[in-house]
């Protein structure tokens, strides 16, 4: 087979979300598949990507030169899997080029169908480019009748897209996201905490929070929980925010109204992966309130780094932690509240939670996505 995969976003330089989903799927079909050729597509090459570095023979990488997305996927894309005569074509991120030819075989990851929510089930993007992607993903799906096979990733997603967009549940495999290992077992020195702690003014311990500018994060509602902790908690620790790319001015001015300062709220803006794997492993609590994900890799992530989870009961989320975490209303201020409190005053529930969250990582594996993914592969080939 001739297999093309979107891999744009799994070489971009910070490499998150789809990107990282792309990136681990190409580097572990790499390591199973020594019979098929894969033309991997992306608008950028860096040179020091260790994945451009490291790729077998039969892995190619295409350069489609197209900064705006809309063109590169509809317009410029479609003309480079024509040329490379593919037998199946990957969308890895939600959306998939239209203009194909009719026996090329399409397969289409879609994480989340949060687009195609009402207003009042989930918060809306309020940005225009929010807004115009969110239009583009919701008329892209007018041609679902191209798709061979959709990809989700976990199995409320594959009943939550099966629901929002009538796409027959025969077509909808699931392939779990997987667990890096280079979380567990994570050793830092003292050195390197200290370095980290002077570089984002963190003084004390600390909870940790990985939101984001989308409103489905309920980065907001961790900022309101944070206030309500009694005052002897809120002095002995800091609660540090990762993921806000845009308006950390406004963010940081938003504190004044819950009677907090940013000393005690730490808004980091983006991390490196070094830097998110210090904040993990250091984290008293990891705090992932969102209202609605497709799956939840910092979730595993934090359980990795050994540090208690306390997740929304809302969307995948249950689904993902398991057993493994305190799973709560994110929008009970209370509820929210007393959990962190009672974990904090029970080493033996602490160290519980820790070990629970430990063993749910073994559900978990990119290998297993690659070889299913490989799986979905040959099966619409073979129709």
């Amino acid at each position: 087979m001739r297999i093309g995969i979107n891999a744009k976003y799994a070489f971009d330089k910070k490499v998150r979300g789809i990107g990282k989903y792309t990136l681990k799927l190409i580097q572990n079909l790499a390591r199973i598949d020594t019979n098929n050729f894969y033309i991997l597509y992306v608008d950028k090459v860096y040179s020091n990507n260790d994945i451009f570095n490291n790729l077998p023979d039969n892995f190619k990488i295409k350069q489609v030169k197209e900064s705006n997305y809309l063109l590169f996927e509809q317009v410029k894309l479609p003309k480079y899997i024509k040329k490379d005569s593919l037998d199946v074509f990957h969308a890895t991120g939600n959306t998939f080029p239209v203009l194909t030819d009719s026996n090329l075989k399409m397969i289409v990851t879609i994480h989340d169908v949060m687009f195609l929510k009402n207003e009042d089930i989930i918060p809306q993007p309020q940005t225009f480019y929010q807004k115009l992607g969110k239009y583009y993903r919701k008329y892209n799906l007018k041609f679902k009748s191209k798709i061979d096979k959709v990809i989700t990733v976990s199995d409320f997603s594959k009943y939550d897209v099966h629901q929002e967009t009538n796409i027959d549940l025969s077509k909808i495999k699931v392939t779990r996201l997987g667990f890096e290992k280079k979380f567990l077992n994570y050793e830092i020195s003292q050195k390197e905490i200290e370095k980290g702690k002077e570089k984002f003014g963190i003084k004390d311990q600390f909870f940790y929070h990985l939101g984001g500018d989308a409103t489905n994060k309920n980065t907001e509602q961790v900022i309101k929980v944070y206030s309500k902790l009694p005052s002897h908690i809120k002095v002995k620790y800091q609660l540090v925010i990762t993921g806000i790319k845009h308006d950390l001015e406004d963010w940081k001015r938003k504190l004044k109204d819950y009677g907090l300062n940013n000393e005690r709220v730490i808004f980091t803006g983006y991390v490196t992966d070094d830097e998110l794997k210090f904040l993990y492993d250091q984290a008293e609590l990891f705090l992932f309130l969102s209202l609605y994900e497709g799956f939840g890799i910092p979730i595993l992530e934090a359980m990795g780094s050994k540090t208690p989870v306390i997740a929304s009961n809302r969307s995948v989320i249950p689904e993902i932690v398991g057993d493994g975490g305190k799973i709560v209303n994110p929008n009970n201020e209370t509820e929210v509240v007393n959990a962190i409190c009672n974990i904090l005053k029970s080493q033996e529930l602490y160290c519980k939670i820790i070990n629970k969250g430990v063993k749910n990582l073994n559900r978990f594996s990119w290998l297993e996505l690659a070889k299913l993914t490989l799986k979905q592969y040959k099966e619409v080939y073979q129709k």
